[in-house]
């Protein structure tokens, strides 16, 4: 049986929490002449939640998302982000609790030292998203499950994988009986319990429905997972630019402090749906249209003659804003980046990376000294210039 086994030592990115990025720097001012030095400044959210786990002694939380998973030691204490896999849609205590499985949106399987926040090896063969993994009572095997249905058996020890199952799709979560000897599969399709030795299917039951995640997390603490959401879809400064508040798919308005990186309050709304990708610049005499076929066309606001069209993004443009002085212009993209361009040479003259999805907002704050994107993985980055003044 082919299995491809590689073996990580410390590649691993413990992200601090969002509020010791806070108070932000002084920043600069973004012009075409300094917009190639962009750089993210600091995140606000912790990305959109896909499942949760618990330790079997129930001291520890590991919430598997878009950005990876965040492992809260205790209740109510900020957790820390063990990046990787372009996020992460399950995840696994060992029974012993030393070890975490994660299941990756690219696929793979990781396998953590649970104390130590180090990454110990990454099991591929998955070519699909894992949305479950299940360590055996003994934690000497590992069962992870993909989108496709398929349901592969690693022994932990050596990464090598054991056996693998052609299941219905969709799974949800995986279970092995306390003798080890039985694999029950829960999916939205059916149930399936399958013997885990010799990958016989023993019997088939009516498919599960997803539990939410914050109805999972009351069992480990009293409060809903602050920070976390469904995708983000829209984004905005308020007038005095001190708060930052985006909407996300459920139709919350999200707020964040700029002076804090905490949120303020969550107001429940309609479901949100996406603002068309299209701005004027100040003197209102271009309009920027971004479009499905990734293409930006700059427009005469008078004529609606076509003046230009940017190329550069992979994917449909989402979102499209001119600077305060419409000398640059920000782009949005389901590609994952934003880009920065020179509005007169219609150059790209900076792309900017860090979401694990699509970005769906893009906003430049009044001074132009910062810009804002939101995007599918349930974050907002906030970008600009450390200014080199004391």
């Amino acid at each position: 049986m082919r299995t491809i086994l590689l073996l990580l030592v410390g590649l691993v990115t413990i992200v601090t929490a969002a509020q010791d990025l806070f108070p932000l720097p002084p920043l600069e001012t973004i012009t075409v002449e300094n917009a190639a030095q962009v750089e993210q400044v600091a995140q606000l959210g912790r990305g959109v939640i896909h499942a949760l786990a618990r330790s079997t002694e129930g001291e520890r939380l590991a919430v598997a998302t878009t950005l990876g998973v965040w492992v809260y030691d205790e209740p109510d204490t900020e957790p820390r982000l063990l990046e990787g896999q372009g996020g992460a849609r399950s995840a696994a205590f060992s029974p012993d609790g030393a070890q975490l499985a994660s299941g990756g949106e690219d696929g793979s399987v990781l396998l953590w030292d649970a104390n130590h926040d180090v990454a110990q090896m990454t099991l591929y063969n998955h070519l699909y998203p894992v949305t479950a993994v299940a360590f055996r009572e003994d934690g000497a095997r590992l069962a992870s499950a993909d989108i496709s249905g398929i349901v592969r058996v690693w022994d932990v020890a050596s990464g090598v994988e054991q056996l693998t199952i052609q299941g219905t799709g969709n799974p949800i979560r995986a279970t092995f009986s306390e003798d080890g000897e039985r694999l029950t599969v829960d999916g939205v399709d059916a149930v399936q319990v399958w013997d885990a030795s010799r990958g016989t299917l023993i019997t088939t039951l009516p498919g599960s429905e997803p539990q939410s995640p914050n109805l999972l997390a009351t069992a480990f603490t009293d409060a809903t997972l602050d920070g976390y959401s469904t995708g983000l879809v829209d984004i905005e400064f308020d007038e005095r630019g001190e708060t930052v508040i985006a909407r996300n798919e459920s139709g919350q308005a999200i707020r964040w402090s700029l002076r804090t990186g905490m949120v303020i309050d969550i107001e429940e709304g309609q479901t949100t749906a996406m603002s068309e990708p299209i701005a004027v610049n100040p003197n209102g005499s271009l309009r920027a249209v971004g479009g499905n076929d990734s293409t930006i066309r700059l427009l005469d606001t008078r004529t609606d003659a076509e003046i230009a069209a940017l190329h550069g993004h992979i994917r449909g443009v989402k979102s499209v804003a001119f600077s305060p002085d419409g000398r640059l212009l920000a782009s949005g993209s389901l590609d994952g980046s934003i880009r920065l361009w020179d509005v007169e040479t219609r150059d790209a003259l900076a792309i900017l990376q860090a979401h694990t999805l699509g970005v769906t907002g893009v906003i430049f704050n009044d001074d132009g000294t910062m810009v804002a994107s939101a995007s599918y993985d349930g974050t907002v980055r906030l970008w600009g210039i450390e200014s080199n003044e004391d």
